[in-house]
């Protein structure tokens, strides 16, 4: 038996509810996919873009909302407005996770988060 919550029609009485909602999502986004390329020394945004495909891949397999994890803003950055990304700390791991070890610095990422899950 389906129960309905939400009557499309009714959904501007729920506007501040929906609006919270969206501000606790937003206040677990606390990195920006860009500090990734700063972080490891990453030379290409392709190389990041690629991580962000398969951590999203992740989460999709797993069941996982990519709108609670990953959220495309812009930014301004040196008098231009680029294309950036918040994370969750969820995504922020699965994108390091996910980008090539053959950057030493995200190898090095890689080793650490596999050591303290092996220490729990």
């Amino acid at each position: 038996m389906l129960v309905k919550l939400i009557d499309v029609n009714d959904t501007y009485k729920f506007r501040g509810l929906l609006e919270f909602i969206d501000a606790a999502i937003d206040s677990n986004m606390r990195h920006y996919a860009s500090e990734i390329i700063e972080l490891v020394e990453m030379g290409k945004e392709e190389e990041l873009r690629g991580a962000m495909l398969r951590a999203q891949e992740a989460c999709r397999v797993m069941g996982i909302p990519l709108e609670n994890h990953f959220k495309k803003v812009y930014r301004d950055a040196e008098r231009e407005v680029v294309c950036d990304y918040k994370l969750s700390p969820l995504a922020f791991g699965l994108v390091c996770i996910n980008a090539s070890p053959a950057n030493k610095n995200i190898a090095r990422i890689q080793v650490e988060m596999v050591k303290k899950l092996m220490e729990k």
